[in-house]
């Protein structure tokens, strides 16, 4: 299994056992500013595995860093001001996030490391609903094949 497959399969496990998100699928551009509208369903969890910087190290292993973001998509008919008749639906949105960072954090594979939480932004302005991007760190140790070469 690859590091990328490993870490979606782990991720998106845990995500669907909070028994949340109407959606979990592998961010791959699919929704910018105009046609996050044409989601189905919410709310919605996208996994982005970024790129992996390796390093050589002894013994046929690599070492690499790898940052993942984990976008959620909320339903932006929801009002947080006191009084509103679904205030509560709005400030599950909160509890939500909250929810995800505990189900992901610490997540370790046979390809890498705990999953530690670095940052959290709101995307909300950018998408014009609300829509939050958390980013894990993680360690990735890859063994691969050494070239043995026989001189004569």
């Amino acid at each position: 299994m690859s590091v990328r497959k490993e870490i979606y399969e782990l991720v998106s496990t845990k995500l669907a056992a909070l028994g949340t998100f109407n959606e979990i699928d592998l961010y791959k551009g699919q929704f910018d500013e105009e046609s996050s509208d044409d989601l189905s369903s919410f709310p919605a969890a996208y996994i982005s595995i970024g790129s992996i910087s390796y390093e050589d190290m002894v013994l046929n292993v690599l070492e690499g860093s790898l940052l993942l973001d984990v976008y959620v998509f909320f339903e932006q008919n929801t009002d947080t001001k006191v009084g509103a008749s679904n205030q509560e639906l709005s400030l599950a949105i909160l509890s939500t996030i909250d929810n995800v960072v505990e189900s992901i954090q610490s997540t370790s594979g046979n390809f890498f490391t705990d999953l530690t939480q670095t940052a959290e932004e709101d995307l909300t302005p950018t998408y014009k609903r609300p829509v939050y991007k958390i980013t894990f760190s993680t360690n990735i140790y890859k063994k691969v094949d050494a070239v043995n070469y026989i001189l004569n």
